[in-house]
């Protein structure tokens, strides 16, 4: 009899099966020659990929979401920059005779 252990996790579910060796990264499920998973296994196993890909997903965002924010905060340095050598312009021509 085959057993799993669900486990909850921050952002989804993770399986783990004792009979079945571990899937890496863009792996297919294996299964071994003798057995055939059941109806449970396999719609675990489908969960589990929508979970991982759920979670691609929301890394890539993550990620555009930084480089916008480093943009951004790289424009507001530029911007202040410019109004102090701005500044510091205008005072010096003001005072010149």
């Amino acid at each position: 009899m085959k057993t799993f252990d669900a486990c909850d996790a921050r952002h989804g579910i993770s399986f783990r099966w004792p009979n079945f060796p571990p899937m890496n990264a863009g792996e297919r499920p294996r299964t071994h020659a003798h057995t055939r998973p059941t109806q449970l296994e396999s719609v675990l196993v489908t969960l589990e990929l929508a979970m991982r890909h759920t979670r691609a997903r929301h890394e890539k965002l993550r990620q555009e979401r930084l480089d916008a924010y480093s943009t951004y905060a790289g424009m507001l340095i530029n911007y202040r920059r410019r109004l102090v050598h701005l500044w510091f312009h205008e005072m010096l021509t003001d005072d010149a005779p």
